[in-house]
């Protein structure tokens, strides 16, 4: 393997990097596991927070999925059977199905439904006799579950919801 001097000087060329480890590695042509240790012993308060920092973060998709397969989880363990929309591509995220029960589910992580998406999801409750619901996390722990009651009214969007009981 490399020198002190040249392992220094590699640690700061991948902190600097765009890549990750293995690809780092790859394109300098040195072996993974080697350079690993190598900078774990010479950096060894630093190794982990770059590391840290190399992992790809993610996306407002990613953080959307994850938050539809939560309340998903959430309707699956109150007894419904759930179907799942991909991308989101429809207007409806989960479609949630017990007997006697048809819930219209649209996931917002941040709890801002627009008029237009707010309303189609109320006509559509309407029209098929299900029960238009849209979940929250507003303060990034607790799902809340709202039954949409009416159009959205402008600045009175909270008289048209009303909170909803799994």
């Amino acid at each position: 393997m490399k020198s002190r001097n040249e392992i220094i000087k590699l640690f700061e060329d991948f902190k600097l990097s765009k890549y990750n480890l293995a690809q780092f590695c790859k394109r300098n042509n040195i072996s993974q596991s080697s350079f690993r240790k190598k900078c774990k012993d010479i950096f060894e308060d630093q190794w982990d927070q770059v590391i840290e920092q190399k992992k790809p973060k993610q996306t407002q998709y990613q953080l959307g999925r994850s938050f539809e397969y939560r309340t998903r989880d959430l309707l699956v363990r109150a007894g419904y059977y759930v179907v799942r929309s991909a991308q989101s591509k429809g207007l409806v995220d989960l479609v949630a199905l017990s007997k006697g029960r048809v819930l219209l589910v649209q996931c917002k992580r941040g709890g801002l439904l627009d008029k237009d998406e707010w309303d189609a999801l109320f006509a559509l409750g309407e029209k098929i006799g299900g029960i238009p619901v849209f979940t929250e996390r507003s303060d990034g722990l607790n799902t809340n579950f709202w039954q949409i009651i009416g159009k959205k009214m402008p600045r009175k969007a909270m008289e048209s919801l009303r909170e909803f009981i799994l």
